[in-house]
């Protein structure tokens, strides 16, 4: 039995903003938030992420881990963009590592981030560099505003 597969994960990319403009819109309505994440993604993008996330993601052997947080019935969840946690997850989510859905009252179904995602055209392109990384580092760059 292999006890550590190498497996390939392909999630779009958002932006954060896009989080927090559904944050701001259903404010006060907000009952539950799941994230879906991708563990380990890019060595990149893992330094986000809490030690205690990475070393548990690392420990089980995981590939994702979903991780949700709800609200008690009468009331709703109280998301700031000043929480560190929230804000290490939802920038992780918005740079390929997994998708973050919202419940709020009033609305039949979960929205979410991953419909929000970024798109651009690309014409030509030529992208040299020495190591894997660094020409991932370059596209990633050419996805970020």
């Amino acid at each position: 039995m292999v006890s550590k597969q190498l497996r390939i994960y392909v999630e779009p990319l958002f932006k954060e903003e896009e989080f927090w403009k559904i944050v701001d819109r259903y404010k006060q309505r907000i009952k539950e938030i799941t994230f879906d994440l991708i563990t380990p993604n890019m060595v990149n993008i893992s330094g986000v992420l809490s030690d205690d996330l990475k070393e548990f993601a690392k420990g089980t052997n995981t590939g994702k881990t979903q991780l949700a947080i709800a609200s008690d019935p009468e009331s709703s969840l109280n998301i700031l963009k000043n929480n560190t946690q929230i804000e290490s997850l939802v920038k992780y989510s918005s740079e390929g590592g997994g998708n973050i859905s919202v419940k709020a009252s009033g609305v039949k179904r979960k929205i979410h981030t991953s419909r929000t995602k970024k798109s651009f055209e690309i014409g030509e392109i030529e992208v040299t560099g020495n190591t894997a990384e660094e020409i991932a580092t370059v596209i990633r760059n050419m996805l970020h505003d």
